[in-house]
């Protein structure tokens, strides 16, 4: 580039002024940043409405549980219960077996926080030395 082009192109930028009601770039980018971080926390409304399907009692234990200290973690942690006996259930399938009732009551009880994984192991290792 020539310099005299160089030196109309350093005025034209130096005379370009952001207007008065135009927001800086650091504006922008808070605004930005206000408004992902507004929906990452928003929760979806399958969230809202499981919860306010849930007796005060249970969200109570939820909420008093650490990993679910909010009403996205707990749905979130629901979701992730509900994967993780979704594929046992189809790893028992597969094996040519079917849960027993009282096995699914079991898987019910932990996808809805009742109870915790250790004490669903607890339990399946009584029933099976109940079988012995």
């Amino acid at each position: 580039m020539s310099k005299d082009v160089e030196e109309v192109v350093s005025r034209f930028f130096a005379s370009c002024r952001p207007r008065e009601d135009e927001p800086s770039a650091a504006e922008l980018a808070k605004i930005s940043e206000d408004a992902r971080e507004s929906l990452e926390q928003a929760p979806p409304s399958d969230c809202v409405e499981w919860w306010s399907a849930l007796p005060v009692a249970v969200q109570q234990k939820w909420l008093a549980n650490p990993k679910t200290p909010t009403m996205y973690g707990a749905w979130c942690e629901r979701r992730k219960r509900l994967e993780a006996v979704n594929y046992a259930r189809a790893s028992v399938g597969l094996e040519g077996f079917k849960p027993s009732p009282e096995n699914e009551a079991l898987s019910v009880r932990f996808i809805n926080g009742e109870i915790e994984f250790p004490e669903v192991i607890e339990t399946v290792r009584e029933q099976a030395q109940r079988l012995r």
